[in-house]
C-alpha cells in the first residue's frame, strides 16, 4: 500500500522543475570549477591561439562521435 502523502504524487511539471534545478546545479558547478581551474593554471588572460595539431583533431572527431552516438540514444 503507498503511502498516503504527496511523496507518492507525480506531476511532470514538479518533474521537469526538480530536474532543471539539479541540471542548472550541476552544470553551473561544473562551469565555476572549470574556470577557477584554468584561473589558477593559465592565469587570468586567454593564451593567443595557434594552428589545431593532430590531438587537437582527434579531440574534436571524438566530440563529434560521442555527441552523434548520444543523439542516436536520445
Amino acid at each position: 500500500m503507498a503511502p498516503e502523502s504527496n511523496d507518492s504524487d507525480f506531476t511532470w511539471e514538479a518533474f521537469a522543475t526538480t530536474v532543471n534545478k539539479d541540471l542548472a546545479g550541476n552544470f553551473g558547478n561544473f562551469v565555476n570549477r572549470t574556470l577557477k581551474l584554468t584561473a589558477a593554471q593559465l592565469g587570468s588572460f586567454i593564451p593567443e591561439g595557434g594552428q589545431p595539431g593532430e590531438s587537437e583533431a582527434r579531440l574534436d572527431a571524438d566530440c563529434r562521435a560521442a555527441m552523434d552516438e548520444y543523439r542516436e540514444w536520445l
